[in-house]
C-alpha cells in the first residue's frame, strides 16, 4: 500500500483526522502528508494536524494536539460532556504549574495554571462533536469548578438541572471530589434542591 494511501485511510478511520505524530508512528515520512495535501487528499487544518476534505475541522482536537497537557475544563467542559449547549466563545484549558502557557493564550485559549495534585485530579476523556477523544475533566469534577471558580451562574444552574436529570449521575462520586475541594457546603444546596 502507498503511503499516501496509508495516511489517508488511517484519517478516514480517526472521523477525518490525521496528525504528524500519527505518521511517524507508522514510519510515513512527512513529505507524504505534504503529497496528500498537493494531490487534494488532505487539508492542512493546522501544523502538524491534516483531515479529509470533506470534514470540518475540529478545534478542540487540534487544541489538545498541539498543547497536550493541557485539560479542558469549565465551560468548555460542560459543552463536551452536553451539560451545555452554548459553544464556547474560547475553549478553556487548564494546565499544571510551570508549564509555559503563552503559546496556548496566543492560540485563543483561556489558560488556568493548578499544582500537579489538583491538575491530576478526575482527568477523563470526552468526545468532541466531531468524534475525536480529548482529556477533559469529570463532569463531577467540572461540576465542582464551575462552582469554586465562579464560572458562568447560569451555565452552572442549567448544567447542574441536566446533571441531575441524568440517569448517569454519581452522587457519591460529586460529594467525594466536593469535599476534596473544600465544596460540599456550597454544591449540597444544589443537589438537594434539585432531588
Amino acid at each position: 500500500m502507498s503511503e499516501k494511501k496509508e495516511i489517508f485511510d488511517l484519517a478516514t478511520r480517526q472521523n477525518g483526522v490525521v496528525t504528524a505524530k500519527d505518521a511517524a508512528l507508522l514510519g510515513i515520512p512527512c513529505r507524504a502528508l505534504f503529497d496528500c495535501v498537493k494531490d487534494g487528499m488532505l487539508l492542512r487544518d493546522n501544523r502538524g494536524v491534516y483531515i479529509v476534505p470533506d470534514h470540518f475541522s475540529d478545534e478542540f482536537f487540534t487544541a489538545q494536539y498541539k498543547y497536550p497537557k493541557g485539560v479542558f475544563a469549565f465551560n468548555t467542559a460542560l459543552y463536551l460532556w452536553g451539560l451545555s449547549d452554548r459553544v464556547p466563545q474560547q475553549l478553556e484549558m487548564t494546565f499544571p504549574k510551570g508549564y509555559n502557557t503563552s503559546a496556548a493564550k496566543n492560540f485563543g485559549i483561556v489558560c488556568k495554571i493548578l499544582v500537579q495534585d489538583r491538575y491530576d485530579a478526575e482527568i477523563s476523556t470526552a468526545k468532541t462533536p466531531n468524534g475525536n477523544m480529548v482529556r477533559a475533566y469529570s463532569i463531577e469534577r467540572t461540576l465542582c469548578d464551575m462552582l469554586k471558580y465562579k464560572g458562568d451562574p447560569e451555565l452552572f444552574l442549567n448544567a447542574i438541572k441536566v446533571y441531575m436529570a441524568s440517569a448517569d449521575k454519581n452522587l457519591n462520586k460529586l460529594f467525594s471530589i466536593a469535599n476534596s475541594f473544600g465544596m460540599q457546603d456550597k454544591i449540597r444546596p444544589y443537589v438537594e434542591a434539585l432531588l
